[in-house]
């Protein structure tokens, strides 16, 4: 299938109750679940700010995967280039996951080897990516919306409803100093503090629960859950680039953005 079609609408509870993925059948919200056995590689960022374009290609990846068995590494340059260009600037620093799931739609995504990140491969960072990453991207009809939950439990049970039908969720957080906790203690994010001082924000997927997890004393007295969370700082930090992210982040609405991103044909008639 091909054609753009994103968008920046949300998706409640009733929404998500509309969407079938392939695999999907019906069942209760299970105690935990862990989709990151179908995920491509996880990359290191480095000092370039593209971790949107990292949960991008992480999702589309992931799908390719999982639903059609195919190997699949998408290009993170490619959709960063791109995503940057639909912002306005080609050359910024950074992007929006907004931005990042329209480039998705509108150009698709080449494949990694086609247009590496590597360390011989950053100076493609501000490059435009060759004619022929182009016209062999694979495309899709992916349909990108914002989470939307009343309050932070019903934002909680949102995503991990959402996991469970095997749909990871993208979460913006904070890049606070407590942040760096997370090198040394195998990759656990600890709960902010409302009054600590942001450098600015960071995406990361969201590819899994345990209702049962442990992360004190970084859960600040809230219990255990935790979501498995994919980073894009390298296979060094936490369990091979994945780390935990305790459940009072959505509860205490800590995160910024919210999103997830399914086929326009999942979508029930």
């Amino acid at each position: 299938m091909t054609g753009p079609l994103a968008d920046s609408a949300v998706a409640d509870a009733g929404w998500l109750s509309g969407v079938a993925p392939p695999w999907w059948t019906s069942g209760r919200t299970p105690d935990s679940m862990d989709l990151s056995g179908w995920m491509p590689p996880v990359i290191d960022q480095g000092q370039i700010p593209l971790c949107t374009a990292a949960v991008t290609a992480a999702i589309a990846g992931y799908y390719a995967r999982r639903a059609e068995r195919l190997e699949f590494t998408p290009s993170v340059l490619f959709n960063y280039r791109l995503s940057r260009t639909l912002a306005g600037s080609a050359d910024r620093r950074g992007s929006r996951l907004e931005h990042s799931f329209r480039a998705w739609a509108e150009f698709g995504l080449c494949e990694e080897a086609l247009w590496p990140y590597d360390e011989h491969g950053r100076t493609r960072v501000d490059r435009d990516p060759p004619e022929h990453c182009h016209t062999t991207a694979r495309r899709t009809r992916p349909l990108a919306r914002s989470l939307s939950a009343p309050d932070g439990p019903g934002l909680l049970g949102l995503a991990r409803r959402a996991i469970a039908m095997g749909i990871p969720v993208s979460v913006e957080v904070r890049l606070c100093p407590s942040i760096s906790m997370s090198l040394v203690n195998g990759g656990v994010i600890p709960v902010q503090l409302a009054t600590e001082l942001s450098v600015g924000p960071h995406v990361v997927l969201l590819t899994g629960y345990d209702d049962r997890a442990e992360t004190a004393p970084y859960d600040r007295g809230a219990g255990p859950g935790a979501f498995r969370v994919r980073n894009s700082w390298g296979t060094g930090w936490g369990d091979q680039g994945y780390g935990l992210l305790p459940y009072a982040f959505l509860e205490q609405r800590l995160t910024g953005e919210h999103w997830i991103v399914v086929e326009e044909d999942w979508r029930k008639r």
